[in-house]
């Protein structure tokens, strides 16, 4: 019987969400596909990769396993594939961020298009730079004999 060397429960949820898995063998190929074509990896499943992703500890196990890495579970075996993916957290953060980034953008356009507009009307408004010449003035003033008048 295969073996493992994760412990039962985590042994079970990552098998969990493997069984909904459909692509184990490219997962590198998968987590190089930047673009939201369908065919890379969803939102999901960036966040459960996330989750799961071997941490230090976890590498260190397999790495000192010195059996036949073929017997091993197939949870194991996915999370050795894990192991060997060079800046796994980096690409994920990068995979998740390209993921939420448009519906972040279309959540917050709205208050970006009202700051652009006031940003806007305060750059063409002559009242505005009259402020600012009179707020100028003032602390000119205010300044004037001090060790902060130049």
């Amino acid at each position: 019987a295969p073996t493992t060397l994760l412990d039962l429960t985590r042994g079970r949820n990552i098998g969990i969400f493997l069984a909904g898995f459909q692509f184990q063998d490219t997962i590198d190929e998968h987590l190089n596909k930047i673009r939201d074509d369908g065919k890379g990896l969803v939102l999901d499943h960036i966040v459960a990769l996330k989750r799961f992703q071997p941490g230090v500890e976890d590498k260190e196990m397999y790495k000192k396993y010195k059996g036949d890495k073929t017997n091993l579970q197939p949870v194991d075996q996915f999370l050795i594939k894990l192991c060997e993916i060079p800046l796994l957290d980096t690409r994920l953060d990068l995979l998740f961020t390209t993921r939420e980034l448009p519906s972040d953008i279309e959540l917050f356009q709205p208050a970006l298009n009202l700051a652009w507009e006031a940003c806007r009307q305060l750059d063409v408004s002559e009242s505005f730079v009259n402020i600012l010449q009179y707020v100028l003035a003032i602390g000119n003033y205010l300044n004037n004999g001090t060790m902060k008048d130049g």
